[in-house]
């Protein structure tokens, strides 16, 4: 976005209890590495680049995969409040299973969830999950055409302009901070209605491409253990977040090019 250089960006403040180290790019690529070499959690990761919001977080382990696993859709409402707090027009933003943010209707990013690789069936216990944020601030630089793409967005077309990627991150700690409490404190089940208020295309036709298939069918609900309920052709189905957290980020997009481009 457009602001000082690098080396001029303030820092985000984060909250008690994260500690925070600046990478140059792929936020999550240097927490998962942190991760793996014992990082305490709470370690955030955060991208000095400004072309978009870039961070990941350490989390705590101790728990079965399919607990840690709802980690994804609280880091989706905690994104989508960090947006929220920063919106200059209260632009509808909305979240879309399992992982995508939108503004203004456009998708603009999400979040992704990553842990150890020795972690496969639901009661596993991973010994590290890392979650990373990732907004596209402004488009590629040769993009001739901002607005062309309506399915897709960037904070710069929005009217985020003036708000800088490390307030976003910044709040999004914050956000993410209350939301893991809440889940702690209540349950899951906090969570989960803060979610289905902030989802989109409810009722309406999904398509979920997992590994090896593509779901076609009315996104109905969220289960318990936050998984999709569809209505497709030959009934219910239900799609659970190991199924879909182990595919790609279904928001990768060429308004966020992969980090090796």
């Amino acid at each position: 976005m457009p602001g000082p250089p690098h080396d001029e960006l303030a820092p985000p403040a984060f909250p008690p209890g994260f500690v925070g180290t600046a990478v140059p790019r792929d936020a999550l690529g240097a927490a998962v590495l942190r991760a793996k070499a014992g990082a305490d959690p709470g370690s955030i990761l955060w991208s000095t680049r400004r072309d978009r919001v870039d961070c990941a977080v350490v989390l705590a382990g101790g728990e079965r995969l399919s607990v840690s696993l709802c980690a994804l859709l609280t880091g989706a409402v905690a994104l989508h409040d960090a947006l929220a707090a920063h919106s200059p027009a209260e632009l509808p933003i909305s979240l879309a299973w399992p992982d995508q943010v939108f503004v203004n209707e456009g998708l603009v990013g999400g979040v992704r969830l990553l842990w150890d690789d020795g972690a496969r069936s639901a009661e596993d216990v991973p010994s590290w999950v890392v979650l990373g944020a990732h907004v596209a601030g402004i488009g590629p630089p040769d993009n001739r055409a901002p607005g062309r793409d309506k399915d897709r967005t960037t904070l710069v077309e929005e009217g985020f302009a003036d708000v800088p990627p490390a307030a976003i991150i910044d709040s999004f700690a914050r956000f993410l901070l209350a939301w893991m409490n809440r889940w702690e404190e209540d349950g899951f089940a906090a969570v989960r209605k803060a979610w289905l208020a902030q989802a989109r295309g409810m009722g309406k036709a999904a398509s979920l491409a997992l590994p090896g298939e593509t779901v076609r069918g009315l996104f109905m609900n969220l289960s318990a253990e936050g998984a999709a309920i569809l209505d497709v052709a030959s009934g219910t189905r239900s799609v659970g977040l190991a199924e879909a957290a182990t595919a790609l980020p279904t928001w990768r997009h060429p308004l966020l090019p992969p980090d090796a481009d």
